[in-house]
């Protein structure tokens, strides 16, 4: 669990594409979820297998986006998270690097080290699926 300014984030796990993060100091602690890819085995359990469209909107539109459907996310947050993320990343690249003997040569052109990208915040909305933060309310939902 890493402090960024007024926000805490805690970093829950990753299953099946998703990792889920706690986060405290935007009123009661929430979860909210990042979604990296889906993959044909989750599309085969899921209660999607014939309905492209709740597929698409509920499940594939979260790739990439920083989702909550327990409380509204704000951009604040998501902007802190970002920051967060990229220091993170930083961190954990420092520690590679002052340890060569524990973690050899590295190539940091392999995607598993990459910076990580800025995601978006969206919002669960009943009926029109993730509505991204900031999102023009004349525009379709993703």
């Amino acid at each position: 669990m890493l402090q960024s300014n007024k926000y805490t984030f805690q970093d829950l796990g990753t299953y099946m594409g998703v990792t889920e993060y706690r986060i405290i100091g935007d009123g009661a602690p929430y979860r909210v979820r990042v979604r990296h890819h889906v993959s044909a085995y989750e599309r085969s359990i899921s209660c999607y297998k014939i309905d492209d469209l709740g597929w698409n909107r509920d499940v594939v539109a979260m790739i990439g986006l920083l989702c909550s459907s327990d409380r509204e996310l704000t951009q604040p947050v998501v902007d802190a998270f970002n920051a967060w993320a990229l220091a993170e990343h930083e961190k954990e690249r420092a520690e590679i690097e002052s340890h060569p003997e524990i973690y050899g040569v590295v190539d940091w052109e392999d995607a598993s080290f990459h910076i990580p990208k800025l995601l978006r915040g969206a919002n669960w909305q009943n009926g029109s699926g993730w509505v991204v933060i900031g999102q023009d309310e004349n525009r379709e939902s993703v």
